[in-house]
């Protein structure tokens, strides 16, 4: 089953589905196809039927449910090992870190919740097919916080004086998960310009990565008091 749709000449996303709900699988797709930016090649419910898409998906995005007949993370080992070029993303209600940290272990590319709005899971699947890696920030942010009693004290909040107006709007945007090409396109910046920004404000910000900067950022909204060592929507 194909439901192909290319717009400006662009080839579409090859993107699979696989959930054992037929209901959420048909909303899912029509979001998908509605965007005029995948070709959905087809639909599994079932572990082994996974597999089989696999053959025929080949490359592009597979959408595969943690709790599926047969087992959603035996899939995705099975699918990584077999089918290197095609891309996992992990699409569950689940918030639990065992089901995050073993979807990342099978060998899955990204961890999608079910209540993502459609626009925003458009721009993953995007993100995730170009290479890169995505869990939703909060939680990456609990994921790979330190343990309490080896937590790092929060820097000071004389980094965040030290930004530009430019950089403040160029960190809120990231604290919001987008990439950098998304985040030029609200600023309408180049996107080379918007990774200058980031390096500076890393720089600024005395963080090691995208994710510390983006748990500061909360953190001096919120009061928080934890900084951590992630990587939210994972480092490119």
């Amino acid at each position: 089953m194909s439901r192909h749709r290319e717009i400006d000449g662009a080839p579409p996303i090859r993107i699979g589905i696989v959930d054992d709900h037929p209901l959420f699988r048909a909303g899912l797709a029509h979001v998908l196809t509605g965007s005029r930016l995948f070709d959905l090649v087809g639909e599994a419910g079932s572990a082994s039927e996974a597999m089989l898409l696999a053959q025929t998906l080949v490359w592009g995005v597979m959408l595969l449910d943690i709790r599926i007949p047969g087992g959603g993370l035996e899939a995705a080992s099975m699918i990584a090992k077999y089918w290197s070029s095609l891309k996992i993303i992990m699409l569950t209600i689940s918030e639990r870190d065992q089901d995050i940290t073993a979807s990342l272990h099978a060998g899955a590319h990204g961890y999608v919740l079910k209540t993502t709005p459609g626009p925003e899971l458009v721009r993953i699947i995007q993100s995730v097919f170009r290479g890169e890696r995505y869990i939703p920030p909060h939680l990456a942010a609990r994921l790979f916080a330190p343990a309490p009693e080896n937590r790092p004290p929060l820097p000071g909040n004389k980094g965040l004086a030290k930004l530009t107006a430019r950089e403040h709007e160029v960190l809120d945007q990231l604290s919001r998960g987008l990439s950098n090409k998304e985040i030029a396109n609200v600023l309408e910046l180049n996107e080379k310009t918007v990774t200058n920004h980031i390096t500076h404000i890393l720089q600024k910000l005395a963080v090691r990565n995208r994710m510390q900067a983006m748990r500061l950022y909360q953190a001096s909204r919120d009061g928080s008091s934890s900084l951590g060592n992630g990587d939210g929507r994972i480092d490119r």
